[in-house]
């Protein structure tokens, strides 16, 4: 299964209205801010792996924040990649930029912001059973927004999967 929204196909003047609705349907819990009121760039295309979902996202500049209340379903984990630009991630009184090439992990069990403030955010990332990567990975709990060393074996094994 598929899903995507790319804005060049949408007309100017809805563009920030559909970029927000479809944020919400594809991510529920998630609400947007900051959104210029016709970006010129945006692209948002996910692909089910198993009982996961890989993400690509071209971003406009905007806030993004993450409530577990509003959402409905099975709570993910995720691996969050920056290919391109930069966003800024907080959750638990963590947060870390991410620049190109460098990843953090976010968790979909209590609230986050992501914003990206310069000109566009390409980042990708893969949505995980949040029970199949806690049980055996506990401690990633307490990473939640943290820059991972990008250096790190395990880390380029996981970029270059990505």
């Amino acid at each position: 299964m598929e899903t995507s929204l790319d804005l060049a196909r949408v007309e100017e003047t809805q563009r920030a209205a559909t970029w927000s609705r479809t944020a919400r349907d594809f991510f529920p819990g998630l609400s947007v801010r900051g959104l210029q009121v016709n970006p010129k760039l945006g692209t948002m295309h996910g692909q089910q792996c198993g009982p996961g979902w890989l993400w690509t996202i071209l971003s406009p500049p905007l806030n993004v924040t993450y409530s577990p209340e509003a959402a409905a379903g099975e709570r993910t984990f995720s691996v969050m990649l920056q290919q391109e630009g930069s966003t800024d991630a907080r959750q638990s009184s963590r947060s870390c930029r991410l620049n190109r090439h460098e990843f953090c992990v976010i968790d979909q069990d209590t609230p986050f912001e992501l914003e990206v403030a310069g000109l566009f955010s390409h980042l990708m990332f893969l949505q995980m059973p949040r029970e199949a990567v806690v049980s055996r990975h506990p401690y990633l709990e307490q990473r939640t927004a943290e820059r991972l060393d990008p250096d790190e074996p395990g880390a380029m094994l996981v970029r270059t999967v990505l």
